[in-house]
């Protein structure tokens, strides 16, 4: 599942990843998918069974945009530098944001949200390949959070680590269904935000970082790219840094994988709530690990249409 091109990804790409709770994106149109409303959808069986969401997830804008100082944090932002992340796409519109506290909760990949509620997916992208395909589900289960807390001049903000440690473990205490109660300490792990001096509106930060105790260090700049209007930001020819093709989370639903061997298409049929009908000629079901997302093989059962990429991509989570 490498890289891709300024093409559509192929129907193997996205079967893949798809299977992994991921969808394939173009970063030029970022600003529709990424700052837009969208549909409100049911849960997949995946959030009801692991996160307890009960009802559809309805983005929410968090206010962060009513903030002068902080405005550019509600477009889309991308990561800049000489760093491995480097064009990563993200967006506080969708946020947690407290005015009172002056912080900001971004659950990085979505994850558990508290009982009956749901999190946003779609909100932080990274490149393709399969190394991003494990850490952005590993970080979706373990509810990896950023706490961002900002000064009363909003020059400066402290980044807390957060998440659920308890998915290391096997057996009863692989629990998905809890919020990120451990923070990593400061004297291990410490990030920070300083806004750039010729920027007063939070369209320019250099995010620090600092390790075991030591003095923090750049580690790359965070400028926006389109307005939280969607319309391009002053620095939008940084988005040339972002890959040509780019992964985000979502929803995991149930799908009918039809087509040959080169060109696998992807296709929902059914709701968790079975309000679309499976075609007839669906022969073979198969339950891909915990999330329960079943996929349907289209086909004569001893000359199946589908590749195996269901399998292949183990399906971790939805």
């Amino acid at each position: 599942m490498g890289g891709g091109s300024d093409e559509n990804p192929s129907g193997l790409q996205s079967c893949m990843a798809a299977c992994c709770g991921l969808e394939i994106k173009q970063p030029h149109f970022v600003n529709e998918w990424m700052l837009s409303t969208k549909e409100p959808k049911a849960p997949s069986l995946f959030q009801r069974l692991c996160f307890c969401q009960c009802g559809p997830s309805v983005r929410k804008p968090s206010g962060i945009e009513a903030v002068p100082q902080l405005r550019g944090l509600a477009g889309v932002m991308v990561q800049a530098g000489d760093v491995s992340t480097a064009g990563t796409l993200l967006t506080f519109k969708w946020a947690n944001w407290d005015l009172v506290k002056r912080q900001a909760d971004l659950q990085v990949f979505g994850g558990f949200s508290g009982c009956g509620r749901g999190s946003e997916v779609g909100l932080w992208t990274e490149s393709v390949n399969p190394l991003w395909c494990f850490l952005m589900n590993f970080g979706r289960v373990g509810n990896y959070t950023y706490r961002i807390k900002f000064s009363e001049d909003y020059r400066r903000a402290d980044i807390g680590i957060s998440g659920n440690p308890l998915i290391l473990c096997c057996s009863c205490l692989c629990i998905p269904c809890m919020p990120g109660w451990f923070s990593v300490p400061t004297c291990i792990m410490a990030f920070e935000m300083v806004q750039a001096d010729d920027s007063t509106d939070g369209s320019s930060w250099k995010r620090n970082s600092s390790a075991c105790g030591s003095e923090f260090k750049l580690s790359y700049n965070l400028q926006e790219v389109f307005t939280p209007e969607g319309q391009p930001a002053k620095c939008h020819d940084k988005l040339a840094m972002a890959p040509q093709q780019v992964m985000i989370t979502i929803d995991v639903r149930v799908h009918l994988m039809t087509g040959d061997r080169q060109t696998p298409t992807l296709q929902e049929v059914l709701t968790p709530e079975g309000q679309r009908e499976v075609p007839r000629h669906a022969q073979t079901c198969m339950s891909l690990h915990i999330e329960l997302s079943v996929f349907l093989i289209a086909g004569d059962r001893r000359k199946p249409k589908c590749c195996a990429a269901g399998l292949f991509a183990y399906g971790l989570v939805g």
